[in-house]
């Protein structure tokens, strides 16, 4: 039995390291598929859309490659920013040769990458400002973010307060654009002043407390049972196979063991019919505590 145990783990370890190989060759497949496409689109001048299968095959499975040629699309675009963050993180691979190329290109990109100051109003101490949909961390606020060239959305909002939507725009090479945010106005539409609390829910009593303890200790108890049971089906099938009926059918050579087992099995569907029963009568007591229970009345305050 340990044996068969010990080649059936075998075989299963086995499958799942072939499907992970599986799994790793056509991530492998698809990376190197989409980084093709990227490839052929770059030749053709489509920069912006090469952009988004070397992502893809980057999603797939990283490589230094799709690294490389997804910062060149962006440096070719004007998106500074974001090819000074590919190049920083192809140099954080690792690869000595790559990890050269790609910091001396990114200290050569860094100057011309332009940076937006967002200033928030300190009045406002719950203000929430995202950037392009992303939420500013309060730490960053007031601090130089690098940003690709074009237009960025910002918006500022806080409780019960009118939203500040605007756009910026960010000039093509170098420079620092700065954003005060406006302190926000009230919103008269907010009504939190005027809201009820939702009402309390009332306090269980004892009774249902009770009533679920009750039910739980039935079910386990015909969970007892049904262990017991199925000790019983197995001294029972012991018997079946040692004797063709009993006691008559049984060999004299074996007979201390097989009453033994006679014995076991009566025991066990003793226990097994008693824990059914009692589980039974338990779950329908502690059904009839739950939901016969009192319920708790409550003096609404004036």
């Amino acid at each position: 039995m340990g044996r068969g145990v010990k080649r059936f783990a075998i075989v299963i370890v086995a499958v799942i390291a072939t499907i992970s190989i599986d799994a790793r060759a056509g991530d492998h497949a698809e990376a190197e598929r989409l980084f093709l496409q990227g490839r052929e689109l770059v030749r053709a001048g489509r920069f912006a859309e090469a952009i988004l299968k070397f992502e893809a095959s980057l999603r797939a499975e990283e490589t230094a490659s799709a690294l490389l040629n997804l910062a060149d699309c962006h440096e070719k675009l004007g998106h500074y920013a974001s090819a000074v963050r590919v190049f920083r993180r192809i140099e954080s691979r690792g690869d000595p040769d790559r990890a050269a190329e790609a910091k001396r290109r990114a200290d050569a990109l860094e100057p011309s990458v332009p940076t937006l100051v967002i200033r928030a109003p300190s009045a406002t101490a719950d203000v929430e400002v995202r950037l392009d949909g992303d939420v500013v961390a309060p730490g960053t606020l007031g601090t130089a973010m690098p940003l690709d060239s074009g237009e960025h959305r910002v918006v500022a909002s806080a409780h019960c307060k009118r939203p500040f939507d605007t756009r910026v725009k960010i000039p093509p090479a170098g420079g620092k654009t700065e954003l005060v945010v406006p302190l926000l106005a009230e919103d008269p539409a907010c009504q939190t002043k005027t809201r009820s609390p939702p009402p309390e829910e009332p306090p269980s009593t004892p009774w249902r407390t009770i009533g679920v303890i009750t039910g739980a200790t039935g079910l386990a108890t015909v969970g007892v049972g049904s262990v017991f049971g199925v000790i019983a089906l197995g001294h029972e099938t012991d018997l079946t196979n040692a004797c063709t009926s009993y006691p008559n059918g049984c060999p004299p050579s074996r007979r201390d063991e097989i009453e033994g087992t006679y014995d076991d099995a009566r025991s066990s569907a003793t226990v097994a019919n008693v824990a059914f029963v009692t589980g039974a009568l338990l779950i329908v007591a502690g059904a009839a505590l739950y939901l016969l229970a009192p319920k708790t009345t409550t003096t609404a305050s004036r």
